[in-house]
């Protein structure tokens, strides 16, 4: 009797360790994406120009289109909402033949970064990309200055407090 439970038993983990070490028949659909090109249009920058944006991070096909869009979003507000010169500045940077890009780092320390000798570069920190200074990074790109950002304070804060019953809202 004690060698069948034993038999048994050792049978069961055996189960157990090749059932946790089986093969995913699922092909994995993460890839690391083209380079998108985007230019003025109806699904493409507000203003006339041209970027690529790039990634060495791993993404899905339908991670990557999110990504890309998202970042156009961003980058469109930004020119919509910045006022002559800098309207300017982005004409400028993102020139047809000006050869500028957007980086998209997972990792990157800050929001943004603008390196000293890649001013044609724009490095983005991927999680930054609706928070991130566009107009203040496309100056330094203008400038050749190489410069870092953190994410475009919110316009309205609520801070709230586990038991404090009367904690007002901060409104900045």
């Amino acid at each position: 009797m004690k060698n069948t439970v034993l038999v048994s038993l050792l049978m069961a983990v055996a189960a157990l360790c090749l059932s946790l070490t089986a093969c995913d028949d699922q092909p994995d659909s993460t890839t690391y994406p083209n380079p998108a090109t985007i230019t003025q249009g109806p699904n493409g920058l507000a203003f006339p120009g041209k970027v690529t944006i790039k990634s060495s991070d791993p993404y899905t096909d339908a991670q990557w289109n999110d990504i890309v869009e998202n970042v156009i979003t961003a980058f469109n507000a930004a020119y919509t909402n910045a006022l002559g010169p800098s309207k300017g500045q982005f004409a400028t940077v993102f020139a047809n033949d000006a050869g500028a890009q957007i980086v998209l780092v997972n990792n990157l320390a800050n929001n943004w970064e603008v390196k000293d000798g890649e001013f044609k570069t724009l490095y983005l920190n991927t999680g930054s990309i609706a928070t991130a200074t566009y107009g203040t990074a496309i100056q330094r790109m203008a400038g050749s200055t190489p410069s870092t950002g953190n994410a475009a304070p919110a316009k309205h804060r609520v801070f709230l407090a586990n038991s404090a019953p009367a904690r007002a809202a901060e409104f900045v």
